[in-house]
């Protein structure tokens, strides 16, 4: 009678094996969620790098492009003055 009563109230727990299982599986998505969360991060850095690049690489370009359309070329017999750009 009393050996029915015990088992009754341990057959509500879970067992060291389910136990050991859960944490298992637990601890692969969380290992599987920081290297996903470590590869968006260099991603995402990488990325940042690039984009400043390109805007610093724009501002250099516009820059050249405004000196070439401010020059002016003189014809004349001094060849060593054949590129002047103007100042605005």
């Amino acid at each position: 009678m009393k050996y029915s009563r015990i088992r009754k109230s341990c057959a509500k727990g879970f067992t060291l094996a389910e136990l050991m299982v859960a944490m298992s599986i637990t601890l692969v998505l969380t290992l599987l969620t920081l290297l996903i969360t470590g590869t968006a991060i260099d991603t995402w850095k990488a990325a940042r790098t690039e984009i400043r690049a390109a805007g610093q690489a724009k501002i250099m370009l516009n820059a050249l492009g405004r000196d070439l359309e401010s020059m002016v070329t003189r014809l004349g017999n001094n060849d060593s003055q054949w590129l002047i750009a103007t100042t605005t």
